[in-house]
């Protein structure tokens, strides 16, 4: 009796399979399709009725040709039904996977109508299809933040380039010729024409105090020498003499070296031009530009000032100025 049970549902099987490709030629609507194969799946016709969806669903790059969502979203769901009966789990998987991103909120499969298994699958497909979209989500949003903080440098580099351009547009540099000259004058001269302050401040000290006593001795010397022609010399004058004689002789030639040492170093390190400082310029700005100020910053009422002392040699000898711009 059981044995005549099988042969018969093996045969009303094989009629069914037979008939199924009869219809399939005929341009059904998508509801209709599916429910023409959704029998097979009820006759149990599992490798017939995955046929049919996977033509229906479609599969990788072949195009579905259900075109209602609804109806490609329950067939993919039956397409998983009759793989997972067939054994092939992965099939399953790929059919869920797919149905639960075209739609993240589908429904679980209904409980009565379904194998519990089918049921158990879909749950653990869709925590992980909901697992992919979150960390989608928020590669998604890391990438707008950092697309936003980039665009924020980017727009920072761009205004601080700006500023600098306008800064270095709105400066006029003031560029002095030096003279060769000044280089063979004492006192630092050619170390100030040069740039050099600390070494002319040094070379103006050392050769001034050298030049005073030298001088002060020189007079001491010329007085000592002129009462030698008034007065009988006493015993120690003689002494006084050697004394003031041998000081301004020390300080003479330490003066002639000093001298020569910052002629030489000022002649070493001569250059033949050198900045002396920087003015503003007005600039005829664009109508929309920013404001000065708003590029610049915030400006006092001594930002405009600009003194810078000056020397230079002429005809009548060597002059020295101040130049200042207000």
């Amino acid at each position: 009796m059981a044995a005549f049970a099988l042969w018969a549902n093996s045969v009303v099987a094989q009629t069914r399979s037979d008939e199924g490709p009869a219809t399939s030629g005929v341009h059904l609507s998508d509801r209709a399709e599916l429910d023409r194969v959704v029998d097979l799946y009820h006759s149990g016709q599992y490798e017939a009725c995955k046929g049919e969806l996977m033509r229906l669903v479609g599969q990788g790059d072949t195009k579905p040709l259900l075109t209602e969502p609804p109806a490609l979203e329950r067939g993919r769901l039956y397409l998983a039904t009759c793989s997972l009966m067939l054994g092939e789990e992965s099939v399953a998987r790929a059919s869920l996977r797919e149905a639960l991103q075209q739609n993240p909120l589908m429904a679980p499969p209904d409980s009565l109508t379904f194998p519990p298994h089918v049921v158990a699958l879909f749950l653990q497909v869709r925590d992980e299809v909901q697992s992919l979209i979150s960390k989608r989500e928020e590669e998604e949003i890391e990438r707008l933040r950092e697309a936003h903080r980039r665009t924020l440098a980017e727009e920072r580099e761009r205004k601080e380039r700006e500023r600098k351009l306008y800064n270095l547009a709105s400066q006029e540099t003031l560029v002095t010729q030096n003279n060769r000259i000044v280089a063979f004058l004492p006192f630092g001269a050619g170390q100030y024409q040069n740039g050099q302050k600390a070494l002319g401040d040094f070379f103006l000290a050392t050769e001034v105090g050298v030049a005073t006593i030298a001088g002060v001795s020189g007079l001491i010397l010329f007085d000592l020498y002129r009462q030698t022609l008034t007065v009988e010399p006493a015993a120690n004058d003689n002494a006084k003499f050697q004394a003031a004689y041998t000081v301004f002789a020390a300080s003479s030639w330490t003066l002639v070296g000093l001298v020569a040492v910052g002629m030489l170093e000022a002649n070493l390190n001569f250059k033949e031009t050198r900045v002396v400082g920087t003015r503003k310029r007005a600039l005829s700005l664009p109508s929309g530009s920013p404001r000065p100020s708003a590029v610049l910053g915030p400006s006092g009422p001594f930002d405009s000032l600009r003194v810078v002392p000056y020397g230079f040699p002429s005809e009548s000898g060597f002059q020295l100025g101040v130049w200042g711009s207000f």
